[in-house]
């Protein structure tokens, strides 16, 4: 075409026209779907609703990623589109026609991006390790860089040691095409790798934040019985038990002890805030767990009316300690409060304030409690007093009821394992997307490769042992992507938790997701074979007369 006088930029609309309608159209496919997934995810804003009774704008907000995500697909493609025409350009037309630019692929070329590919990993754990918390999010881009172009060029040196000593023909061969076609794999090697990173780095940060909150629920939960005004997120702000209920309670046959428990929100600067509050009596401090990581031990039943305490991420998110101040608002005004304690506790999102009976009731107008905490004495029968307490609500409280400790944790686990489902369900997709991708590419690599292979079978060898060398050569680019993003995917737990961090204020301990991890290597093997699978090996074996033809 350049010989009878196509210009460059006759060949830039040529191929946008070609582009454009591949953008269009994958775009219009995945937003559909997006937006769809979104839809079906936005019941996250009822569970967010029953776990912090804040109020959350309904429906699903599509504007914004819709949008960006277009400028993104153009940005990709508008990469990928330059890149191919300048491959096209810088060959001379002549060396086109007669074939000139076609060089004999030999091995090399693989030290920069490993260089670089190792240069990025050590940059990010330098700062997963010596980073503060604020910053240590920014590993995740170095830690992701460096990860795929560490596992494009492991291939490289697994391919010269299968041709190192006397190899038979199907590791000279494999060894040869990982040695030589390595631009070719890499497509093949970075999907595999970004899949296996973040599917175990989602899935460790779920995990971590579903033990940290059940470590946070189990620790103000240790009594046996807890007699609420009604169900977990379905209270309303009236729907409070009047403070002579505690002395029925202590009547009934069975219980040792009670403490009163109340929340409500506060607007605190430009946020809503939960407030709890613990009665001010001496059962309270037996019946919660609270563990304190700064301040007075003792701060449940001895805070005064200008005394709060905080949770630990209020405190991270707001940049709070033990002595800061708080504009608290009352009904005559704001007070400025002084903050006693802070709480380890990571059960409420954005952190949480605790005030003494006087300030909590003062900032409420309200005297009712929302729940009881009730202790039973040595060898009661719990069902028993459940029932007996039950009969105390008569038509007053229709909607109230008696929950066991396991009942209550397992009504807050199932809430939080349904806010952070969407990290686990990503963890998953990418393994799905790994064999879409590896599928593409791999039919692709087929199909560039079919007169190569074709030499093969010329010298003899069978069908079985080319599909053998396909199968070996694809089985050892996913592994060495699993051997270079395991440990990454790992590492990266600690940033994406930090990032998450941000706004939630719970920076959790990180837990390992051990089945994921041990499961991943097979998992691997499967997502590769399923996509030789899709790819379809019997491309590579078209009949030489056929080729021979086409020649």
């Amino acid at each position: 075409m350049r010989l009878v006088g196509v210009r460059t930029k006759d060949l830039m609309l040529g191929s946008a026209a070609v582009m454009v309608p591949v953008l269009l159209a994958s775009y219009a496919i995945s937003a559909a779907l997006g937006v769809l997934v979104g839809i079906r995810m936005s019941s996250f804003t009822k569970q967010i609703t029953e776990l912090t009774q804040q109020a959350v704008a309904p429906g699903v907000l599509w504007r914004t990623p819709v949008t960006g995500s277009f400028v993104a697909a153009l940005l990709m493609f508008g990469a990928a589109w330059l890149s191919g025409l300048r491959h096209f350009v810088k060959i001379a037309p002549i060396d086109a026609v007669t074939g000139r630019d076609e060089s004999v692929p030999r091995a090399g070329g693989a030290r920069s991006p490993l260089l670089a590919g190792m240069a990025f990993v050590v940059l990010g754990w330098g700062i997963v390790l010596i980073a503060p918390e604020e910053i240590r999010m920014a590993a995740l881009l170095p830690l992701l860089g460096g990860a795929a172009l560490v596992s494009i060029v492991l291939p490289v040196a697994i391919g010269g040691l299968l041709r190192s000593g006397e190899p038979r023909a199907v590791r000279m061969l494999a060894g040869r095409q990982l040695q030589v076609a390595w631009r070719r794999n890499a497509t093949l090697s970075v999907a595999f790798a970004v899949a296996i990173m973040m599917a175990l780095c989602m899935a460790g940060v779920a995990g971590s934040i579903k033990e940290t909150v059940g470590a946070s629920v189990e620790r103000w939960t240790p009594a046996q019985l807890y007699v609420q005004a009604a169900r977990v997120g379905h209270n309303l702000q009236n729907e409070m038990f009047p403070a002579s209920f505690e002395e029925e309670l202590r009547s009934v046959d069975g219980v040792d002890a009670t403490c009163s428990y109340s929340y409500s929100n506060v607007g605190i600067g430009d946020r809503r805030v939960q407030m709890w509050s613990w009665g001010a009596t001496r059962p309270c401090e037996t019946l919660t767990d609270l563990r304190v990581s700064r301040g007075s031990r003792d701060f449940l039943t001895r805070l005064g009316r200008d005394e709060i305490a905080i949770s630990s991420n209020f405190a991270r998110t707001r940049h709070m300690s033990v002595g800061s101040t708080v504009r608290m608002p009352l009904p005559t005004g704001h007070r400025t409060v002084t903050v006693k304690a802070v709480v380890d506790d990571s059960a409420s999102d954005g952190g949480m304030i605790i005030a003494g009976s006087r300030l909590y009731h003062e900032v409420t107008a309200s005297s009712g409690s929302y729940a009881f905490y009730v202790a039973l004495r040595p060898g009661a029968d719990a069902a028993k007093v459940k029932r007996s307490i039950e009969n105390l609500f008569g038509t007053h409280h229709p909607r109230a009821v008696v929950l066991t400790q396991h009942q209550l944790r397992t009504i807050f686990a199932s809430i939080v394992a349904r806010l952070v489902s969407a990290f686990e369900a990503v963890a998953w997709v990418m393994f799905v997307l790994a064999v879409l991708v590896g599928a593409t590419t791999l039919a692709s690599g087929l199909r560039e490769r079919q007169h190569a292979l074709a030499l093969t079978r010329l010298t003899r060898a069978t069908a079985k042992l080319v599909g053998r060398q396909i199968v070996l050569e694809s089985l050892l680019v996913a592994f060495a992507a699993w051997a270079v993003a395991m440990p990454v995917g790992l590492l990266s737990i600690r940033p994406m938790l930090d990032a998450q961090a941000l706004q939630s204020g719970v920076l959790p301990p990180v837990t390992v997701p051990m089945w994921l991890t041990a499961l991943s290597l097979p998992l691997v093997a499967l997502c590769i074979l399923l996509a030789l699978l899709i790819a379809n090996p019997k491309r590579a074996n078209t009949p030489l007369r056929a080729l021979l033809a086409q020649e």
